[in-house]
């Protein structure tokens, strides 16, 4: 029985290409690569915003993200559950934002 259930796991199919699985890495190093601009224009228009982000955390995060989710592919999770992770964890960093810029 147990023997079942392993080769039940081994037989889902082959493993996803490196195009299906690496594709989100691309657009993450674009936007790390374009977010100091992005920074720049956030600084002007929500300053809560640009004045409670390091720089560095905004630099980093979009190539954070796209290792995440290539991670997520790798392990054959499937796409949605891979963005919804990456949803969750900005719910969770926008909770903490509201957590942070509260009077005291």
């Amino acid at each position: 029985m147990l023997q079942e259930g392993r080769r039940k796991k081994r037989d889902k199919g082959p493993p996803p290409s490196v195009a299906e699985t690496w594709w989100p890495l691309i657009p993450a190093l674009v936007l790390g690569f374009f977010s100091p601009q992005i920074y720049a224009v956030l600084e002007h228009q929500i300053s809560w915003m640009a004045n409670s982000l390091p720089e560095l955390m905004t630099v980093i995060q979009f190539p954070l993200e796209g290792l995440l989710t290539v991670w997520n592919l790798r392990r054959r999770a499937s796409f949605a559950a891979a963005i919804g992770q990456l949803l969750f964890l900005h719910a969770l960093g926008a909770f903490v934002l509201f957590l942070l810029n509260q009077p005291k």
